[in-house]
């Protein structure tokens, strides 16, 4: 947009003879619990007396009840409730004025009541300081006890299946596979094997130098929180023969540490967080840390870590460059923080003799307590399984604790399986689960609490994918290729037929008798299949990368191709095959589903992406969504997309609006989530080593966004411009506008209206819509406002013009700004023509001068930005 300036008229001032009130501290924004207690405050000077009169969403307050000082300057509410939430502002006045505060957003988060499902001091001989589950079975590390294991059942019983007195004191206990590794003190770490739960034997043992504290196994090593003697990485290839591949000594007492990505998030007490770097074993460097005064413990969350620091509480610390971790909440709730465990968005926060307590870090700048569990003895760690929060207890035992309302999606029950669960698909009541060694697995849901194991056949190879149709299923059975179960009778499974593909067989698509095989290295497989008993290969074609899944729709293959994405190809003639386009990701295409004009893309460490098929043969993205874990596998239930996301668990995403899909609930499975599929409200995701995982899908009710801001505008200085959302949502709906970042006080209603706008107006804008569900952000919107330029009155110079040139408002004119201006002149201020004026720099103002302007009689000029 062009903006003209011509000579502007003077500017008139006027003085006051006293000083009306100025608000030299405006009161800040809360996120407390229901019931809990808040203050707001505001500091105002000006000439005496001052009146101060408090406002909630535009209404004057009265003292009464909960509420005191509404008419000083500090605010105090006591035992809030959900309808207390809104905006508060204070009004100040005296005898030359008054003004309004910036408005205070009070957020009222409701309160978890977590109620305790069983005690059990009875089974523990010594100190129960850590806890670690597997399926339906719980290992529990008890100091100088050292470790019992555990079957639980209904959670009125639990068996006491063996126990290891081992020689140290054991703090943690890590599971992992068959063997659990177990931190004990200054006895090392020593490793068992728990392939017969009732009958444990000891495997290993690394003596480290200082007291072991916390363990984490990740890519075959080991690493050992030391306490004074900092952290060490073994080698665990040969638990029978642990190897030191490097250690660094930490300034102060390494008590957890987890790892990502061969980075050690390590709680060093005294030193605070330390972040690690062991990408070169043998040779360990410090990369970053944060200092805090007692550093306990830790979780990784995304790309943040969650810190408990004793006495001094709970630290937010964003970790996105691990060199330079930066603080961004905290929040201290009392007692000794030991531990935290993350359920969802909200920290569990082991406290000692204060017990367990729940934080919510929805709004990871404002935590705010939602609940907590005063335990008998002092709560030291806790660890999510589920419905259930396990907490190792000290002498209070081992608690389990409901924590159905931490979670959107409620659980119902998983089936350990005897493989690695990768594909799921649900049909009549039961559940076909590909079970990598352990075959085809079928398992009932009749009973939702209690699934039970209805068949199996175990395929020769590993069973990866599969697809049912009718009586039959085919399995994608790797290195073995296509087998065709029978199924007809759900409890004694029969093979009919097989045929051994070329590569590996990942995935199987089954249409109009034919059984497209994605055959990882061999491409795309074509089977006639209309004769199970006697499959005929009819045609294939050698994709790019590792053909991983296939879908197929309209005479297409959509392939997802590992590294080189979607492969589109032509199976119009499935005995000749043809690549006709792809859309190249940026992740590892893993799987695909295909609904309309649409392609659904689990896309790696890449999320989410949504691509258009305008043009079937040439896929478009249009939308996409960047998960925490690495999305394997999905399924589509309109609105919505099922994505399995690897160690993120499963992940709900709205995709009404593709352009902008929005998640809308998770669920941390215990595995590693791979595959997933839905009938009606059950959820079945195959969990890797875990088995199979069923959900309770009790639908989200988040606000969807249904209409974004303008993702640019373009405003007049001094003019006016509005944003607006348009938003579904059941119930009643907040709002809170952004601009870069920061909240807008007093902004709270579905559109933003900026009158007067001047350039410190321009930024990116953005609008938090919640309810009670949760909260959702709208894309941003780019508001850019052009300031006017003002022209002094040329002067003439010899046979030259020269004149000056600024902005309205002052701001100084850079020489960078230059290349922006041009200068045009004109005899009768009608036709206008540009000229080769360079202009230049004079102070803070921009200059030119003509030299060929005495010619004419009279000579216009204006300067024009572009």
């Amino acid at each position: 947009m062009r903006f003209i300036a011509l000579i502007l008229l003077c500017m008139a001032a006027q003085a006051l003879r006293g000083q009306a009130p100025i608000v030299t501290n405006q009161p800040a924004s809360r996120t407390i619990a229901e019931r809990g207690s808040v203050v707001f405050s505001i500091g105002a000077t000006g000439e005496a007396p001052l009146a101060y009169q408090w406002q909630k969403d535009g209404s004057d307050l009265v003292d009464g009840g909960r509420l005191s000082g509404a008419r000083t300057a500090t605010l105090v509410l006591m035992n809030a409730a959900i309808g207390d939430a809104g905006s508060y502002r204070a009004a100040v006045s005296n005898a030359w004025g008054g003004l309004l505060s910036h408005a205070a957003i009070l957020t009222v988060v409701p309160r978890v009541e977590v109620q305790p499902r069983g005690v059990w001091p009875g089974f523990v001989r010594g100190e129960a300081r850590g806890v670690a589950l597997r399926g339906t079975n719980l290992v529990a590390a008890l100091g100088s006890g050292g470790w019992s294991v555990f079957r639980i059942g209904p959670l009125t019983n639990v068996t006491a299946l063996a126990s290891y007195d081992t020689k140290g004191f054991a703090h943690r206990v890590r599971w992992e596979g068959d063997l659990l590794w177990v931190a004990d003190g200054s006895a090392g770490l020593h490793v068992f094997s728990l392939t017969n739960l009732a009958a444990p034997k000891w495997v290993g043992t690394y003596d480290t130098p200082g007291e072991a504290r916390d363990v984490w196994v990740a890519d075959g090593t080991a690493y050992v929180a030391d306490s004074a003697a900092g952290v060490l990485a073994l080698d665990v290839q040969r638990p029978d023969q642990l190897k030191l591949l490097g250690r660094y000594d930490t300034a102060g007492e390494a008590r957890a540490v987890q790892v990502v990505d061969r980075l050690a998030y390590v709680a060093d007490g005294t030193n605070g967080l330390q972040v690690i770097d062991f990408r070169a074993p043998g040779a360990p460097s410090r990369i970053g840390g944060f200092a805090t005064p007692q550093a306990t413990g830790l979780e990784v969350w995304g790309n943040r870590v969650v810190m408990a620091d004793g006495t001094n509480g709970l630290w937010i610390i964003d970790v996105q460059d691990p060199a330079h971790p930066a603080s961004i909440g905290y929040f201290r709730p009392g007692g000794d923080a030991r531990h935290i465990t993350m359920v969802g968005t909200n920290a569990l926060v082991s406290c000692g003799s204060l017990g367990l307590h729940v934080i919510s870090l929805s709004d990871p700048a404002r935590p705010a307590r939602i609940g907590f569990y005063f335990s008998a003895g002092a709560a030291c760690q806790s660890i999510s399984g589920g419905s259930v929060v396990w907490l190792a207890n000290d002498h209070g035992g081992v608690v389990a604790l409901d924590a159905v309302q931490l979670n959107k999606l409620k659980p119902w029950v998983f089936v350990p399986t005897a493989g690695n669960a990768s594909q799921v698909q649900i049909d009549g009541g039961l559940a076909y689960l590909a079970d990598g060694t352990g075959g085809l697995q079928i398992i009932s849901l009749a009973n939702p609490d209690e699934p039970a194991r209805h068949g199996a056949f175990d395929t020769s190879g590993q069973a990866i994918g599969l697809h049912k149709v009718g009586s039959l299923v085919f399995v994608a059975d790797g290195p073995a290729g296509l087998q065709v179960i029978s199924v007809s009778n759900p409890a004694s499974p029969v093979r009919v037929s097989g045929y051994d593909t070329p590569g590996s067989a990942r995935s199987v698509h089954v249409a109009n008798g034919l059984a497209y095989v994605a055959d990882g290295a061999s491409g795309i497989q074509i089977i006639r299949v209309d004769n199970p008993a006697a499959p005929q290969w009819v045609g294939g074609i050698d994709t790019p990368g590792e053909a991983r899944h296939v879908a197929v729709a309209g005479g297409l293959a959509y392939v997802a191709d590992a590294v080189w994405g979607v492969q589109v190809i032509d199976v119009s003639d499935p005995a000749a095959p043809r690549n006709v386009g792809a859309y190249l990701s940026t992740g590892t295409a893993n799987s695909c589903a295909v609904r309309g004009g649409t392609c659904y893309l689990a896309d790696g460490l890449g999320g989410l992406l949504v691509l258009g098929l305008a043009a079937p043969a040439a896929p478009v993205k249009i939308g996409g969504f960047d998960t925490t874990g690495y999305g394997t596998g999905l399924a589509i239930a309109e609105p919505y997309c099922l994505l399995a996301d690897g160690l993120g668990g499963l992940v709900i995403v709205d995709v009404r609006n593709e352009q902008s899909p929005a998640i809308v609930g998770s669920y941390d499975t215990a595995g590693t989530a791979q595959g997933v599929d839905i009938a009606g409200s059950r959820v079945a995701i195959a969990d890797g080593a875990f088995g199979l995982r069923i959900v309770d899908l009790a639908w989200p009710a988040l606000p969807l966004i249904s209409v974004q801001p303008a993702p640019s505008s373009a405003g007049t200085y001094g003019g006016s411009l509005q944003l607006a959302v348009s938003v579904q949502s059941a119930s009643p709906v907040l709002y809170q506008w952004r601009k870069d970042g920061q909240d807008l006080p007093g902004q709270t209603n579905a559109s933003i209206q900026l009158d007067s706008l001047e350039r410190a107006d321009s930024g990116d804008y953005q609008v938090v819509v919640a309810n009670a569900s949760g909260s959702v952000a709208s894309s941003n919107a780019v508001v850019k406002v052009a300031v006017p330029l003002q022209l002094a009155r040329p002067e003439r110079k010899g046979i030259a013009f020269s004149s000056r040139f600024s902005y309205v408002d002052g701001y100084p004119i850079q020489a960078s700004d230059l290349v922006r201006f041009k200068v045009q002149a004109s005899t009768n201020l009608v036709q206008w023509s540009d000229t080769a004026i360079t202009p230049g720099v004079l102070g803070s103002e921009g200059s030119f001068l003509d030299l060929i302007a005495a010619s004419p009689l009279r000579r216009y000029y204006r300067v024009i930005e572009q």
